[in-house]
């Protein structure tokens, strides 16, 4: 028995090997899509426009 589940192990690892780098491209995709669409690159605040980073937080912080 305890070679049947060494082998099954082994067989696995070896589908996982072949598998894993087409799940980490499909995650690193998924991830920049949402990187790209949750971007901010201007800020109205109060009729005020903002579009350098730290303009930006500061006047997103002061107003909450």
């Amino acid at each position: 028995m305890q070679m049947e589940e060494t082998s099954w192990r082994q067989k696995s690892r070896a589908l996982w090997l072949g598998k894993g780098d087409h799940n980490t491209k499909f995650f690193h995709r998924i991830a920049n899509l949402h990187r790209k669409f949750n971007f901010m690159s201007e800020v109205t605040v109060d009729g005020n426009h903002f579009e350098m980073a730290d303009n930006m937080k500061s006047s997103v912080h002061g107003f909450y």
